[in-house]
């Protein structure tokens, strides 16, 4: 199984939200699935794939961020709402691309 870390290091995995009733919030988080992840600095670094709440029902977005060439699979992490912004065609990031590859080396492997 693969653990989702959060970028900005809270350490708390996500959960994907179950289907619910639509309402207007939802419809607007579910526009959000798909939506290339790009650092501050303008790197695209990955995708989203769901919209979900961390151990603290804080609002994440869980995002499948792509490994340096050479290595293989995907990494997938918490990301807290106050770290991107919503752009018209993409997540941006409030970090840079060297930030986020620092952040993820430095999580703990899976047990």
């Amino acid at each position: 199984m693969v653990a989702a870390v959060a970028i900005a290091l809270a350490g708390a995995p996500a959960r994907a939200q179950q289907k619910q009733e639509p309402r207007p919030a939802a419809k607007v988080e579910a526009e959000l699935i798909g939506l290339p992840i790009f650092s501050a600095d303008g790197k695209r670094i990955g995708k989203v794939l769901a919209v979900g709440t961390d151990e603290d029902d804080h609002p994440v977005l869980v995002g499948e961020i792509e490994r340096p060439l050479g290595m293989v699979g995907a990494e997938l992490v918490a990301i807290p709402t106050d770290m991107f912004v919503r752009k018209t065609d993409r997540i941006e990031l409030a970090i840079t691309a060297a930030e986020i590859r620092s952040k993820l080396s430095r999580k703990e492997p899976e047990p």
